[in-house]
């Protein structure tokens, strides 16, 4: 038996959820019927659960941008272990104090009622040391294209939060 189609809060692998205490849950496949799991992460173990539920609550405190990998493994009604299978989630930024960021906006004082073409905007900056991975989260109405220095470059449409993984040796982003 195999846990298949795991999530947390009702999400694949979710990047910035903010539920102090998130839902893992799963599907099974193979067997007849789930008579145990046991959940592993790299701060806590669940040990074997004697439980057909396909949920738990993850139990530890959480903080702004943690990333918790966690596995899982079912046992079927042989009580015979199945494989494990992994996901992970990430918190958000949990408290106002988390939030450093400028926004990018137009040189215009804005009217709600009036509405606006679309703006480009483009902000290029050094960041002072080499750049493993970065997230630029944003809300544009619609498409957005984002590059790095390394030289890749990227048009989709909105999505709020994207991964940008630049060269090692790069040190400027450009969004």
């Amino acid at each position: 038996m195999k846990a298949i189609r795991l999530k947390t809060e009702h999400l694949f692998d979710p990047l910035g959820i903010d539920i102090q205490k998130p839902r893992l849950m799963w599907n099974a496949e193979g067997g007849t019927k789930q008579t145990a799991y046991e959940i592993v992460t790299e701060k806590w173990r669940s040990g074997r659960v004697e439980s057909s539920a396909m949920h738990a609550e993850y139990p530890l405190p959480l903080s702004s941008r943690e990333r918790v990998n966690w596995k899982v493994r079912l046992w079927d009604e042989n009580g015979e272990p199945g494989e494990w299978n992994e996901a992970f989630f990430e918190m958000g930024l949990l408290f106002a104090m988390d939030w450093k960021a400028g926004w990018i906006t137009g040189n215009y004082s804005v009217n709600k009622k009036e509405r606006y073409p679309v703006d480009c905007f483009r902000k290029a900056f050094n960041v002072g040391r080499p750049v493993r991975a970065a997230r630029l989260s944003s809300q544009p109405a619609a498409f957005m294209k984002r590059s790095s220095a390394a030289g890749r470059s990227e048009t989709s449409a909105w999505r709020p939060v994207i991964p940008i993984t630049a060269n090692a040796s790069s040190t400027r982003l450009m969004m």
